[in-house]
């Protein structure tokens, strides 16, 4: 009694799958799909930033407004001093740069790092 069951049923999926393959024969060419232009322009964006912090027009900025500050303090203190106290305030000045030049590099390097774990989040989507 199997055997008549196991037959039917061997017949039944023969005809499903000659129906399934007459089916996929007649729906004509598979879709393709290809990348939105935007998307790839914004992934290589994303790795070209990687490969740096701030940018250079960042840096400039910043390095024109310390030179700014430095040349300001330089003048405020020939000012007050007829220039013989110019060259210790230039000297405080001078360290208060390199501080801003110091944190200034750390706020690049960690920059630098978000924009690699963008880039790396962002190729994890594509």
């Amino acid at each position: 009694m199997a055997a008549p069951l196991a037959i039917g049923s061997l017949v039944l999926g023969g005809i499903q799958a000659v129906g399934g393959l007459i089916g996929a024969m007649n729906m004509g060419r598979r879709p393709r799909f290809a990348e939105d232009p935007r998307f790839a322009q914004a992934a290589g964006r994303a790795e070209y930033m990687a490969g740096m912090g701030y940018t250079p027009q960042e840096r400039a900025a910043f390095q024109s407004d310390v030179a700014a500050q430095t040349a300001g303090d330089y003048r405020r203190g020939i000012d007050m001093s007829g220039g013989n106290m110019a060259r210790a305030l230039g000297g405080i000045s001078t360290a208060r740069t390199m501080g801003a030049f110091n944190r200034f590099a750390g706020q690049d390097a960690a920059l630098r790092r978000q924009n690699i774990q963008y880039a790396d989040q962002f190729s994890r989507e594509r």
